[in-house]
């Protein structure tokens, strides 16, 4: 994946947002589970391309410059990414016959959504008619998640900031700490993470409550480091 400040760590963390995008997509499909698959781009022309099998995953070399994607906007991070994944994919099938019909409608989805990887973890109904969304938005610098509640109607009242950080190769511990329950106390919205950050909405008094230590940081690009590395490691989970 490319040591944590090298060109492998940021550019895994700027392309997670797609790769976890695309594994929640195509996950949902009920298809025959293709596992873990490590995508290591190589210099174009560096020599031929191999395919490695280990235990629990599978290695594929892809000759493919990532240098662009450092110089672009988030829209083109995200589009160089699933790409890079189409790409992979194909490689992958066309070498060992893995059935990746899966992830490329998945991969389209993506595109067709305008790469908004935006989704809704939990809803929970409160005793009013109202309801609660905890929501996960995740771009190639960042990750947050917010409280939403919504009114008789339908109508969103509130859009409260849980946390956020940067983008880093893997986010699923960060999801472990901020995403525990989410349910009411009487007409007070309540998120709790497994790591003790409380955030409670007050929908009769409009109060917002926070307990705990929520993060929030500057977008990725300003902490992870420069392109310093060899060419990376790149990983995506289709299932």
């Amino acid at each position: 994946m490319g040591e944590k400040g090298g060109r492998g760590y940021t550019l895994s963390a700027m392309s997670g947002c797609v790769r976890e995008m695309v594994r929640r997509l195509a996950s949902q499909r009920g298809t025959p589970r293709l596992g873990y698959v490590t995508m290591r781009l190589k210099e174009p022309g560096s020599g031929a391309d191999r395919v490695f099998f280990f235990e629990r995953f599978t290695e594929l070399e892809l000759p493919w410059d990532p240098l662009p994607m450092f110089d672009v906007d988030d829209l083109g991070r995200k589009e160089m990414a699933l790409d890079i994944i189409r790409a992979g994919m194909g490689e992958l099938a066309a070498r060992t016959g893995a059935d990746v019909a899966h992830v490329l409608r998945a991969c389209e989805e993506v595109r067709r959504a305008g790469y908004e990887n935006r989704w809704v973890w939990r809803r929970k109904q409160g005793p009013s008619k109202m309801a609660a969304e905890a929501v996960v938005e995740h771009d190639s610098e960042s990750v947050a998640v917010s409280l939403v509640v919504y009114g008789r109607q339908g109508q969103m009242m509130r859009d409260v900031p849980v946390a956020r950080i940067p983008a880093v190769p893997h986010t699923w511990p960060f999801y472990d700490d901020y995403l525990g329950e989410l349910f009411w106390e009487g007409e007070v919205a309540v998120l709790e993470g497994r790591s003790g950050v409380r955030v409670e909405v007050d929908m009769e008094t409009g109060e917002v409550r926070r307990s705990g230590e929520p993060q929030f940081y500057p977008p990725a690009l300003t902490l992870l480091g420069q392109r310093d590395a060899d060419f990376p490691r790149w990983s995506t989970t289709a299932r």
